[in-house]
């Protein structure tokens, strides 16, 4: 299920959906993604991506650091992707808030951003994401990030592919 709520506030939960485990029974867990970009299209790219590659996936949405960090303070979130450049509070704010929250601190965070130089990468690997990707210029590059993402939620720490 996808929760795609450009503006929204409101506490979205994600939800428990079957996946197999290793002994080839079923297990619930839920798996999502909070996707934090200024650009509604960007969203949309990636949500679209993310749904084909995985449905299962849930996806939040949130347009701003602001709106983050207030959906966070009640919910969680197995992956974060954070642009760096947004109005108001930057990504790179949002990464260090992410660390110094307690119930989050451990939770990987990605770049997503259409910056390229060296020291943005840099400096958000420093403040505490795990992996730093550019913005992809095409459809067909979204699908092969967000089966990147997906592995990295698949993944037992969600930290290295």
């Amino acid at each position: 299920m996808f929760h795609f709520a450009p503006s929204s506030l409101g506490a979205h939960r994600p939800s428990a959906v079957p996946s197999w485990n290793d002994e080839g029974g079923s297990a619930l867990r839920s798996r999502s993604i909070l996707l934090v970009d200024d650009d509604e299209i960007d969203r949309i790219l990636f949500v679209s991506a993310l749904k084909r590659v995985d449905p299962y996936v849930t996806c939040i949405t949130m347009p701003s650091a602001d709106h983050a960090m207030r959906w966070l303070a009640e919910n969680r979130a197995d992956l974060a992707i954070v642009d760096l450049r947004m109005p108001g509070r930057s990504g790179f704010e949002l990464i260090e808030d992410i660390r110094h929250a307690p119930e989050h601190s451990e939770m990987p965070i990605t770049v997503l951003s259409t910056s390229s130089a060296e020291n943005d990468r840099r400096r958000a690997i420093d403040l505490g994401a795990v992996r730093y990707f550019t913005k992809p210029a095409s459809r067909a590059e979204y699908g092969t990030l967000a089966s990147e993402f997906v592995a990295m939620l698949d993944d037992d720490d969600g930290r290295e592919m």
